[in-house]
């Protein structure tokens, strides 16, 4: 009987982390799909860019977002 109640204790943990995980899953894949809008944003803004001190700074920009969302996939990957 003891066993019983230790097990079900076990699994009432792991249900708790595997919801704690799901919502980290879910935070981080939010964050990949707003840098994905502001990568598609500076792609834009790269296009419009009239001299190339614009262009750079655009580049570093687009630079930076694509690192992030680089790091969003493998934390993606690690959950899994």
């Amino acid at each position: 009987m003891e066993q019983n109640k230790e097990l079900k204790a076990q699994i009432a943990d792991l249900h708790k982390q595997m919801e704690e995980k799901d919502k980290n899953i879910q935070q981080l894949w939010q964050k990949c799909v707003d840098t994905q809008i502001k990568y598609d944003n500076l792609v834009s803004a790269k296009v419009l860019a009239r001299d190339s001190d614009e262009a750079q700074k655009a580049r570093k920009r687009l630079s930076g977002l694509v690192r992030n969302i680089d790091r969003c996939i493998a934390l993606l990957n690690k959950q899994e």
